[in-house]
C-alpha cells in the first residue's frame, strides 16, 4: 500500500491549528457576557430567534448599534438558527474564523514573498498572542474576526489579480472588500494597505521616488487609479458609519475631548499598543479614557515614534520589509486610535487585531536577517520563535481563563487597572442580577467614585438600594439620572415601582402615566399601573387597564391570572374560568391558576348537585 504523502505545508497548517486550539479550547465552556453580548445576541429579538423576514430587515437596516454591520449581523443570526442561546456555538464559530484567518495570514504571506518559515512564525504570534483573545473569546466581537476574514481574503484575491491584471479578479477583490466593510467598517484602510502591499512584497513599485502619476511607463498611474473605486467606496462606508455613530449617539464631541487631547491620546496609545505587543501581561477587556496624561508621556511616546519612523524610512531600500510593517501598523491602526473618539475607552486590545501583523513581520524577518548574519547555526531562527511560541502559548492560556464569564473578566480588569469604573459598573450589575445585593452595592459606588456622571451606575445602584428597600437613596440616583435624561423610560419606571413599593399609589401613578403618553403599548408600565388600581381598590380601571396590556402581549400568562382572579372576585365564574385556562395554556405549570380554576370547578359541581 502506497504512503500518504504530506506536504510540508500541510503539516505546517495542521500545526498552526493546533496551537490555536491548544490555547482556546476550553472556550465552548465560556458563557456569554453582559457587555455587548445582551445587544448582539441575547436580548436582541431580531437576532435571538433566527431567520424570518423582520431579522433580515433588521440586519440591512439598523443603525442604533452605532455601527452598520449586515454581514455580521447575519452571522450572528445564523448562530442564533443553529444553536439557539448555547454559547458554546457562538464562541466556536468566532474560534473557527480566527483559525481560518491565521492560516490566510501564513498563506498570503508565503505567496508573495516565497519565505515559508518565516511566514508561517508571523502567522503563529498573529493566532498564539494574547492579545488576540478579546477579539476571540468575546461573542460580540465577532464583527472584528468576520471582518478580518474578509479583509484577507480580499488581500488574497489582489494577489492573484496582481499577477494577471485580470478584469473579473478586480471585481472579486471588490466585491470581498465590500463584505469586510458589511461587516465592520475598519477596512476603510484597505487601499493604503494594498498600496503597501504594492510596494513590498509584490514588488509593483520599486522605490518611493518612481512614485508618480506622471510615470512614462504608466505602471505607478496603473496601480494609483486601480485603488480609486477602492477610496470611493471606503469614503461612502466612511459617511454611513459616521451617521450610524451619530444615531446612536456613540460619538464623542469635541467639547468632551478637544482635538489637542485626542492628538495627544493617539501618540501615547500608539506606544501603548507597542508595549502590550512586547510585554502582554496587564490586559484587560476595558482601558478607561481618564483625560491625564503627563507631558513627558506626551513627549517620550512622541520621540519614540519619531525615531522609529525615521529609521524605517531610512531602511526604504535595504531593509523593506522594515518599512511595511510600521507603515503597517501605524495606517491600519489610524481609524481607532483616538482621533476620531468612541465611547469611554482609551484603546481596546481588539483593534489590534489587523495591525499586530506589521509588526510581527518586523520582528520575524528581522530575526531571521540578524541569525543568518550573526549566527552560523541555521536552526536557530527556529529555536528561538520554538521558544517564544511555548512562552506565548501558557500566557493567552493564562490570559484566557479571565474570560470565562463576567466575574472573572471584570474581577481581572478591577484588579490590572486602577479606576476601571467600567468593570466595576458591570461587576455590579451581575452580582445584581445574581440576588448579591450589597456585593453589588460596593461596586456600583465604587464605580460612581469614579466617574460620578454614569447614568448606568446610577440606574444600577438606584434598582440594588431599592432591591435592599433603601427606597430614599435609590430615589436618589434615579432622579440625579432624570435631571440629565428627563425622558428616560426606565428610570421612570423605576421611579413608579418604588413609589409602588412605598404604597404611595397617586405618585406611582403619575411616573407610569407619564410612560404611556410617551408610548401607550409600554407593557411593563400597564402592568404596573393594573396592580395600583387594584390597590386603590378600583377594580374596573384596574381590567381597563389589563385589556389594554393583553392587547400589547396576548400570551403573558401573569396578566390572564390578574383577569381571572377579578372577574372570580365579581362572582363572575365563567370569564374568571376563561382567563385561567388561558394563562394555563401559555403557562401549564401555574399553580395558582391550577388551584383556583379546580375551586371554581368544584363550586360548579355543587351547584349542580344541589337540590332544585
Amino acid at each position: 500500500m502506497q504512503a500518504i504523502k504530506i506536504s510540508k505545508n500541510s503539516i505546517l497548517y495542521i500545526i498552526l491549528a493546533l496551537i490555536i486550539l491548544i490555547i482556546y479550547w476550553n472556550l465552548q465552556t465560556y458563557e456569554f457576557l453582559n457587555y455587548d453580548d445582551n445587544d448582539f445576541v441575547i436580548e436582541n429579538e431580531y437576532i435571538r430567534d433566527g431567520f424570518s423576514a423582520k431579522s433580515l430587515s433588521y440586519a440591512f437596516t439598523d443603525m442604533n448599534s452605532g455601527i452598520w454591520l449586515p454581514v455580521t449581523w447575519l452571522s450572528h443570526i445564523f448562530d442564533c438558527q443553529l444553536f439557539g442561546l448555547n454559547p458554546m456555538g457562538h464562541h466556536w464559530n468566532n474560534l473557527i474564523l480566527h483559525i481560518i484567518n491565521s492560516l490566510l495570514v501564513f498563506i498570503i504571506l508565503q505567496k508573495m514573498t516565497g519565505a515559508i518559515y518565516r511566514s508561517f512564525f508571523v502567522a503563529v504570534l498573529f493566532a498564539a498572542h494574547p492579545i488576540q483573545i478579546e477579539s476571540v473569546a468575546w461573542v460580540s466581537e465577532r464583527k472584528n474576526v468576520l471582518s478580518t476574514f474578509f479583509y484577507l481574503i480580499t488581500i488574497l484575491n489582489y494577489i492573484f489579480y496582481s499577477k494577471s491584471l485580470s478584469t473579473g479578479r478586480y471585481l472579486v477583490v471588490i466585491f470581498f472588500y465590500i463584505l469586510g466593510l458589511m461587516s465592520k467598517p475598519m477596512m476603510v484602510t484597505m487601499p493604503f494597505a494594498l498600496l503597501l502591499l504594492d510596494y513590498w512584497p509584490l514588488g509593483r513599485i520599486t522605490t518611493f521616488k518612481e512614485f508618480n502619476i506622471y510615470s512614462k511607463k504608466g505602471g505607478n498611474r496603473r496601480i494609483l487609479l486601480e485603488k480609486v473605486p477602492f477610496l470611493i467606496i471606503a469614503i461612502i462606508f466612511s459617511i454611513i458609519s459616521f451617521q450610524a455613530q451619530y444615531i446612536a449617539g456613540a460619538m464623542t464631541d469635541l467639547e468632551s475631548i478637544p482635538i489637542n487631547a485626542r492628538i495627544e491620546l493617539s501618540l501615547v496609545s500608539y506606544v501603548k499598543y507597542l508595549f502590550n505587543l512586547v510585554w502582554p501581561v496587564r490586559l484587560a477587556f476595558f482601558y478607561p479614557y481618564s483625560g491625564d496624561i503627563s507631558f513627558w508621556e506626551i513627549v517620550g511616546a512622541s520621540f519614540m515614534l519619531f525615531l522609529i519612523s525615521v529609521y524605517s524610512i531610512r531602511c526604504v531600500m535595504t531593509k523593506s520589509h522594515v518599512l511595511f510593517g510600521w507603515l503597517w501598523f501605524l495606517g491600519t491602526m489610524f481609524p481607532v486610535i483616538g482621533l476620531v473618539h468612541l465611547g469611554d475607552q482609551s484603546m481596546a486590545d481588539r483593534y489590534l487585531y489587523i495591525p499586530c501583523i506589521g509588526i510581527f513581520v518586523i520582528i520575524v524577518w528581522e530575526v531571521f536577517r540578524l541569525s543568518k548574519q550573526y549566527v552560523t547555526h541555521k536552526a536557530s531562527p527556529v529555536i528561538i520563535f520554538g521558544v517564544a511560541t511555548i512562552i506565548l502559548v501558557f500566557t493567552s492560556i493564562s490570559q484566557m481563563k479571565h474570560w470565562r464569564n463576567n466575574i472573572t473578566l471584570y474581577s481581572h480588569a478591577i484588579e490590572v487597572i486602577e479606576n476601571n469604573y467600567v468593570a466595576h459598573g458591570n461587576l455590579g450589575a451581575v452580582l445584581l442580577n445574581s440576588g448579591k445585593s450589597d456585593e453589588a452595592i460596593y461596586h456600583l459606588r465604587k464605580a460612581l467614585e469614579i466617574k460620578p456622571q454614569s447614568r448606568k451606575s446610577h440606574f444600577d445602584l438606584g434598582t440594588a438600594l431599592a432591591a435592599k428597600r433603601m427606597y430614599s437613596e435609590a430615589k436618589k440616583h434615579f432622579n440625579v439620572i432624570l435631571k440629565s435624561y428627563p425622558d428616560d423610560t426606565e428610570t421612570i419606571l423605576m421611579l413608579g415601582r418604588v413609589h409602588f413599593d412605598l404604597e404611595e399609589y397617586k405618585k406611582s401613578i403619575d411616573y407610569f402615566s407619564v410612560i404611556l403618553k410617551q408610548n401607550p403599548n409600554h407593557f411593563q408600565a400597564l402592568e404596573y399601573l393594573g396592580k395600583n388600581f387594584l390597590r386603590l381598590k378600583k377594580p374596573e380601571m384596574a381590567k381597563k387597564i389589563y385589556f389594554s396590556a393583553i392587547k400589547v402581549r396576548p400570551d403573558s400568562p401573569s396578566i390572564l391570572f390578574i383577569l381571572g382572579t377579578i372577574f372570580h372576585n365579581e362572582g363572575d365564574l365563567e370569564k374568571a374560568e376563561y382567563y385561567y385556562k388561558m394563562a394555563l395554556k401559555y403557562k401549564p405549570d401555574f399553580k395558582e391558576a391550577i388551584i383556583n380554576l379546580k375551586n371554581i370547578r368544584m363550586i360548579n359541581k355543587s351547584a349542580d348537585i344541589s337540590p332544585k
